[in-house]
């Protein structure tokens, strides 16, 4: 029997497709790579700059001419007859020290006179002193102020006359003994310590809240100046003493001026006279007519410049240190402003951050009072500078245990970059404190401002706010 073939039941399947994970990502991982490069090729390129520590000066060289204030002690004749001065101008007296003399009949003037021909003879000490006055008008000396040429002379010539009659002192007072004159003839001493000045002008017991800008007039300015050999009347000024090393000076600003030193305490000066240089404190003040004056305050070189009144000063300014901007950095941002006393303390979250209470109604018509806690950029001229973002334009505010209410309308700019440090644009206030050509320097560490080493958008027009920026 023939053996029979059995036949196999066979079931082919379809051959299983392997996916290797490497090339899967390998893939993704490429396709990701092609589309950053076509997009960095197509995009605008945003250049950011690195905020660094800067510094310059301000610029301002401008001279000023300012009016001299001391604390002045005028004193008046207490007789009539010829005055005759025995210490030199500028110099400092003791109290009861010998000042001058004055003289009923003319006696005395003539003695002094007549010992000044007979022996005119001054110390090494008088004559030195004298040479220095010399060299220093003629140091400072200028062809378009000729006028001080006659106030220089006359100066001189009281000053000589001074040391001579000093000199022959004792000598008269000796002849008037002998002669049974010694009763018209009265020798004075000084009332009070400090720096005696023959002259004065009126401005002794003046304020600096008292001055105006047309005393700074040359043309109205009127000074009385004393010497000896001349008659005086009882009751009138003869001189004058500072005792006080503290003065100032006062000079006239602009409106330029105005805003340029509001915040400046202290400024460097050089007089220009001779110029010497030193650090000054400084404010502004204004008068009644609110004009507005810096006061340059000193605390010594007084006696330096004890006989003048009008002073010219060149105002040197500080260095001024602060962060590093680019002029094309800087852009402008709208803020509401809010009145200061609407703000409140005491949150939630934080009972030193500043916060508002804001009115608004639910639907049935019900009052709902919430207390938000916005972004303050700024705070100035009595009133907060908060982000747009946190209010809407007409918002009612209502003031902390008060029923007084205000609306959010009113609008103001500050000055800022766009700080990039966290992948996209955010506004960053700076407040400006000088400039050169290209740069601002700007104030460091100012609550939501810039820190060193910050990266900023190097032209702001280039972005918005909020943009995020592929570096």
């Amino acid at each position: 029997m023939a053996k029979t073939k059995k036949k196999k039941n066979v079931i082919s399947y379809k051959k299983r497709m392997n996916l290797n994970i490497g090339v899967i990502i390998f893939g993704i991982t490429f396709i990701y790579i092609i589309i950053n490069i076509l997009v960095f090729f197509s995009r605008d390129k945003i250049t950011f700059y690195e905020v660094t520590e800067g510094h310059t000066s301000t610029g301002n060289e401008e001279t000023y001419t300012g009016i001299a204030l001391r604390d002045e002690v005028v004193s008046y004749a207490d007789s009539s007859g010829y005055i005759n001065y025995y210490v030199r101008e500028g110099n400092r007296v003791s109290r009861n020290s010998t000042l001058y003399s004055i003289d009923e009949t003319g006696a005395v003037t003539k003695m002094l006179a007549e010992a000044a021909e007979e022996s005119s003879q001054l110390s090494k000490e008088d004559i030195k002193a004298l040479q220095s006055d010399l060299l220093e008008f003629s140091s400072t000396y200028n062809a378009m102020d000729f006028d001080r040429v006659y106030d220089f002379k006359y100066d001189l010539d009281s000053r000589i006359l001074e040391l001579i009659n000093s000199n022959s002192l004792n000598s008269i007072n000796k002849m008037l003994s002998e002669s049974g004159q010694e009763g018209t003839y009265t020798i004075k001493h000084a009332e009070t310590t400090g720096i005696v000045v023959y002259s004065v002008d009126n401005f002794e017991q003046k304020k600096p809240e008292e001055i105006k800008k047309s005393d700074f007039d040359p043309e109205t300015y009127e000074k009385a100046m004393f010497s000896s050999n001349t008659l005086v009347e009882a009751d009138a000024p003869i001189y004058k003493t500072i005792s006080d090393e503290t003065w100032s000076i006062l000079i006239p600003l602009s409106n330029a001026d105005i805003l340029n030193y509001a915040d400046t305490t202290s400024v460097n000066v050089k007089f220009v006279k001779d110029n010497l240089e030193t650090t000054a404190e400084f404010k502004m003040v204004f008068n009644e007519a609110e004009e507005g004056f810096g006061q340059l305050t000193f605390h010594n070189y007084m006696v330096r410049y004890a006989t003048l009144r009008f002073i010219d000063v060149q105002i040197d300014t500080n260095e001024v240190s602060g962060l590093k901007v680019p002029k094309s950095a800087i852009t402008e941002k709208d803020f509401y402003i809010i009145p200061e006393e609407y703000g409140s303390t005491g949150g939630d979250q934080n009972e030193d951050s500043i916060g508002f209470y804001r009115q608004s109604f639910l639907e049935d018509g019900t009052e709902s009072i919430t207390y938000i806690e916005p972004t303050i950029y700024e705070k100035k001229d009595g009133f907060y500078y908060v982000d747009m973002d946190t209010f809407a334009k007409g918002d009612i505010l209502i003031k902390n245990d008060s029923t007084e209410r205000c609306a959010i309308n009113a609008t103001q700019k500050l000055m800022g970059v766009y700080n990039i440090n966290n992948g996209y644009t955010v506004f960053r206030q700076v407040n400006i404190l000088a400039e050169t050509n290209d740069y601002y320097i700007v104030e460091s560490s100012t609550p939501y401002g810039l820190l060193e080493y910050d990266h900023i958008v190097l032209d702001s027009d280039d972005v918005s706010e909020n943009q995020i920026i592929f570096q």
